[in-house]
């Protein structure tokens, strides 16, 4: 919580100028939240004790005298203290090759530590039946 009682760690879901490919998936996947979530708020900061207790996990400041502006993002939330996606609903946009190389490390590296753990009480052909293929479909900036 900051000074003024609001949540920092608040979960937001963007999908920003979508390429064409991944407009689908977007489509597919704002139904989704708007499912469960609610557009945030903006308004001044002397306006946020107004807002009902129930609504202000959605508060985002905007003062157009300081130009805190971020209207533009169209931001939505879901109040929640977890959001699982799976590669059904969601994909994955990083900024670049350099971050795709270290989230499939990342996942074999847990993939590799899943084995050990069953090789303790199997054999080690049937705790290798346990790895799990990288299930996320991967998208950069770059591309």
């Amino acid at each position: 919580m900051d000074s003024e009682g609001r949540s920092q760690d608040q979960y937001s879901i963007s999908v920003v100028r979508c390429p064409w490919r991944l407009r689908r998936t977007a489509k597919r996947f704002n139904r989704t939240a708007q499912a469960f979530g609610r557009p945030v708020i903006y308004q001044p900061d002397p306006e946020f004790d107004d807002l009902p207790e129930s609504h202000r996990w959605r508060y985002v400041q905007f003062d157009l005298s300081r130009e805190i502006d971020f209207t533009w993002e169209r931001e939505w939330r879901i109040q929640t203290d977890q959001l699982s996606f799976d590669s059904s609903i969601a994909q994955v946009i990083l900024p670049d090759y350099e971050w795709v190389k270290r989230l499939r490390r990342d996942h074999e590296r847990d993939q590799d530590f899943t084995v050990l753990q069953y090789s303790i009480i199997m054999d080690q052909k049937l705790a290798e039946m346990y790895r799990e293929e990288f299930p996320w479909l991967v998208h950069t900036r770059e591309d």
